[in-house]
């Protein structure tokens, strides 16, 4: 199993409130959620990943449920840790393990690291890009998670597609774009206190909604006349000419064998 304890020296991220139809993309927010799926898999590259499965625990919700990849360790090539190490030489969590781990202490009061040990092996439906479609695949399931309630804060990103060059065999920006769900921060369902005031000791749960306040909706002006609309962060890297593209991204396997 690889190493997920962080050592005394990393700094932690802490969290900060910063400045229709059926919907495949969700609309930035604090949303209450129930895990469907959660599970820990390895890239080719040796990077261990958390992928969730999210439904909108509301009945009459017409959301798609949203799916999420919490990249928990850098590759074999990076040493495969859970942290990075800054200019000044400083290590930090990963974003993705940060995450992840928030996820793990606001639904089961437990760090990342414990969690994990307690997940198993399970047959589950999952996407094959071979077959096209889901087929019944062997995963590691933090079987913990599965099934239970959390509430999430939301934000929609403007991201450049990825595309293999079909010249390097790398996947490179594209000039198209997609947006993109990213889950930023969790809180205990019942409590509805974040990870970051679990940690504080406070029983007033003012985080999410603050978060929400500057977070979810920007102004927007189209021929003279501004509006309120949801807000999406534009991420995207590159605005050239695609390369020439040809297969898709590669599939993940399982971190335990």
């Amino acid at each position: 199993m690889v190493n997920l304890k962080l050592d005394a020296d990393v700094i932690a991220d802490v969290e900060t409130t910063g400045g229709g139809g059926n919907k495949r993309v969700w609309d930035a927010g604090v949303y209450d959620v129930i895990v469907e799926m959660a599970t820990v898999e390895e890239s080719k590259g040796g990077a261990t990943s958390v992928n969730v499965t999210l439904k909108n625990s509301d009945k009459e919700s017409k959301l798609f449920p949203l799916r999420d990849t919490f990249w928990i360790t850098s590759g074999t090539a990076k040493g495969a840790n859970p942290y990075y190490v800054d200019k000044a030489g400083k290590k930090h969590p990963l974003p993705g393990y940060t995450v992840a781990n928030r996820m793990c202490i606001a639904m089961t009061g437990n760090p990342l690291n414990e969690v994990i040990p307690t997940g198993e092996k399970k047959t589950i439906n999952a996407y094959s890009w071979e077959a096209k479609k889901e087929v019944p695949t062997e995963k590691f399931v933090l079987t913990d998670l599965i099934g239970k309630p959390v509430k999430i804060a939301l934000v929609t990103n403007l991201e450049n597609k990825r595309a293999k060059n079909v010249a390097s065999g790398v996947y490179e920006a594209t000039a198209e774009t997609i947006e993109k769900n990213e889950v930023r921060y969790f809180a205990n369902i019942v409590t509805g206190l974040s990870v970051g005031e679990m940690a504080a000791g406070t029983t007033d749960p003012t985080f999410m909604a603050e978060w929400a306040s500057k977070n979810t909706t920007m102004q927007q002006t189209v021929d003279g006349v501004t509006t309120t609309v949801p807000r999406v962060n534009d991420k995207t890297t590159f605005k050239g000419t695609a390369p020439a593209a040809s297969g898709t991204e590669t599939a993940k396997t399982s971190i335990f064998s």
